[in-house]
């Protein structure tokens, strides 16, 4: 009896070993390969026509209807799959046509609340005239294909805008076929591009601050049907993606307007960026100070470039320096305190510590033993 109970629990536990590790493998399986960053935003121009045909029912923009956020998305997925996975976790409602293994199309989108309408229960084409409906950009480009064919992959971009004209009042305008660049943004803030922009220069310089490791280049386009790519040499980056820099790396940004896929361009525009990395200087707010044993004095810098200035001191039996500036004595003597910012550049203070007439008093009548 005992043999066959044992038997039996054998069995168990090796069946319960055997659902585990196939339930380890499917949630390995299943784990998330990545992020893409998904939007919803309603900036369409309604047509007078339209309001004063009454087919309007939504007259005034909704504006940011979802902001950008991050959707995890799964191997073999495309932006349709992640954009109804968001939805779902919103609480909101969606209509569309065809599914997210094929010819995937936006209808609507519901049960949301708006800073202008309150709450909407559904929003979607033929609601702000007979042109409108929702369109998808996918890494800053309108997509020529249903969403359902547009794989995703880790940093993409997508989002969905509402026009009321087809794709004309969002900067899709099929009567300006145009690939020409019209700006572009620049991150960090602090960079800056030399000179100012115009379609008929071609080649920029791009000014950073010390110690700027990548920055990010966002072109704004006439027509966001545009194909844009970044390269530095032969790599190629992403929309919105890090780009590394040293001093005198050459960006170059190209676009090209296709109609549809495998047609050739009708039009290409092309700006070549260089780097320039601003060397710093540092200069210190004084270049000696004397103070009396145990006291302090902050110093300060005209730094002003990446990361913090690193302070150190010659000698800490004479002054200590905290890490923003601050230098306190701590005996008789001199020392130097040094500032390095994040190029190599330094800077120095000489520090003189001298005991005051009552330290003096202290140190010879007591010998030092009670104060020093």
């Amino acid at each position: 009896m005992k043999i066959r109970i044992r038997k039996i629990l054998s069995v168990f536990f090796t069946a319960l070993i055997i659902v585990s590790l196939f339930t380890a493998i499917q949630s390995s399986a299943k784990s998330a390969a990545g992020y893409v960053t998904v939007s919803f935003e309603d900036f369409g121009v309604r047509q007078k026509k339209d309001i004063s045909d009454g087919t309007v029912d939504f007259v005034k923009p909704m504006g940011v209807i979802v902001p950008e956020t991050k959707v995890e998305y799964y191997k073999g997925e495309n932006i349709a799959d992640v954009t109804l996975r968001l939805i779902k976790k919103l609480g909101m409602t969606t209509t569309s046509d065809g599914d997210t293994s094929s010819s995937f199309y936006l209808s609507s989108i519901g049960n949301f609340e708006n800073k202008n309408y309150g709450h909407v229960s559904s929003f979607g084409e033929f609601d702000a005239g007979p042109t409108s409906g929702w369109m998808v950009m996918h890494n800053n480009k309108f997509i020529s294909t249903s969403a359902s064919q547009v794989t995703a992959d880790d940093g993409d971009y997508v989002c969905w805008k509402y026009s009321c004209s087809l794709g004309a009042d969002i900067g899709c305008d099929w009567s300006n076929m145009s690939a020409k660049f019209s700006g572009f943004k620049i991150t960090p803030a602090a960079a800056a591009m030399t000179p100012a922009f115009s379609k008929s220069v071609k080649n920029y310089q791009i000014n950073v601050p010390s110690g700027t490791k990548s920055i990010k280049l966002e072109a704004q386009n006439e027509n966001y049907w545009s194909d844009v790519t970044y390269k530095v040499g032969s790599k190629a980056y992403k929309f919105r993606s890090d780009i590394p820099v040293a001093d005198g790396t050459q960006i170059v940004v190209e676009s090209q307007f296709i109609p549809m896929a495998g047609q050739s361009a009708t039009d290409k525009d092309k700006v070549t960026f260089t780097v320039k990395i601003n060397k710093s200087s540092l200069n210190m707010n004084k270049e000696s100070i004397t103070l009396n044993y145990k006291k302090s004095e902050t110093l300060s810098t005209d730094y002003s470039g990446f990361g913090k200035v690193r302070w150190t001191s010659s000698d800490t039996k004479v002054a200590v320096v905290d890490e923003n500036g601050k230098v306190t004595a701590t005996g008789r003597g001199k020392a130097v305190i040094t500032a390095a910012d994040f190029d190599g550049n330094t800077a120095e203070c000489q520090v003189t510590v001298k005991y005051s007439f009552i330290q003096w008093v202290i140190v010879i009548v007591l010998f030092g033993w009670i104060w020093y």
